[in-house]
């Protein structure tokens, strides 16, 4: 089967956010038809909306796959539930937040999701780790540099400077390096 290359967002502002992170990535990990590849610092940002309060944990995962877009858009929602994420309202605080932010060079929208996420250059949050583990993506749809759209931003929520935290994947474990 062809595994296709992705992008995952990840994020979470409530409660224990490391533990919620380290078992989304274990299920990620789990997942039949998804191979956890690399995993970018988790850095800390200010809150986007109103709704949020609090620090959010956000990292981005590379993973290779051999589902369709709408198949991993329900895998990670199922992973998303498994973990105790609680629907509140949009733009608020959550437990874990798992969203496709590319998958190889599609470019599509669809009712559940839209590829490239289509806020995703507006987001320092995400382009930072983005671009700890592919500083030479393009952005598809636009074909500019995601580097470009992250100068930008100048650091609007994430402050790039704070010390990150490392995890990394021994044998089947999600484990923080020290």
């Amino acid at each position: 089967m062809i595994e296709m290359q992705a992008y995952v967002a990840i994020g979470s502002n409530v409660g224990d956010s490391l533990g919620y992170i380290i078992k989304a990535l274990q299920s990620v990990d789990e997942t039949e038809g998804i191979t956890l590849a690399e995993i970018s610092p988790v850095y800390t940002s200010l809150p986007l909306g109103e709704n949020a309060k609090g620090v959010f944990y956000n990292l981005v995962i590379r993973i290779f796959t051999s589902l369709q877009p709408d198949e991993l858009f329900q895998s990670l929602q199922l992973i998303e539930e498994k973990t105790g994420r609680i629907r509140r309202a949009a733009w608020g605080d959550r437990e874990i937040d798992l969203d496709i932010l590319l998958y190889d060079n599609i470019v599509m929208d669809s009712t559940n999701i839209t590829i490239p996420h289509k806020e995703m250059h507006k987001r320092d949050f995400v382009l930072v780790p983005l671009l700890q583990l592919a500083p030479q993506l393009i952005h598809p749809g636009t074909m500019i540099p995601f580097a470009d759209y992250e100068r930008e931003l100048a650091n609007r929520y994430i402050n790039k400077n704070a010390a990150t935290i490392e995890l990394q994947l021994i044998g089947k474990k999600i484990v923080q390096k020290k």
